[in-house]
């Protein structure tokens, strides 16, 4: 009989299992931080629109409160948490979830004068 016309042997097919598994190993943590990565845009949407909103009630009334912020972003990976005078503001953007493996970026603030702050530099 012809050996191509009688397949793999199991050797062939543990090495190739092997093979896919060390592939898999090595993007499947690589493709989770991708995750986390990317889903820090929604905290920083979230808070950016946030504080556009509260500049907006501050040129209407002269005031930062009297407005609603939602407690928690669209995809529900962060809670938005605010401080609101009739001057100044701080809103906060804190992890939950999965997204907490995040440690590097896991909070992100911004305040009335615009300065940004986040667990480290890299975040915004």
């Amino acid at each position: 009989m012809n050996r191509a016309a009688r397949g793999f042997s199991l050797l062939e097919l543990l090495v190739a299992i092997a093979i896919i598994g060390i592939l898999a190993g090595i993007a499947y943590p690589a493709y989770q931080q991708y995750v986390l990565k990317s889903n820090r845009s929604e905290a920083i949407q979230a808070l950016t629109s946030a504080a556009a909103s509260l500049e907006r009630q501050f040129t209407d009334t002269n005031s930062y409160t009297g407005l609603a912020i939602p407690g928690t972003t669209s995809g529900g990976h962060f809670t938005v948490s605010t401080q609101v005078t009739a001057t100044s503001y701080t809103l906060t953007a804190q992890a939950t979830g999965s997204q907490t493996k995040d440690t590097r970026c896991a909070t992100f603030s911004i305040n009335q004068a615009g300065v940004k702050t986040a667990t480290s530099s890299e975040c915004w």
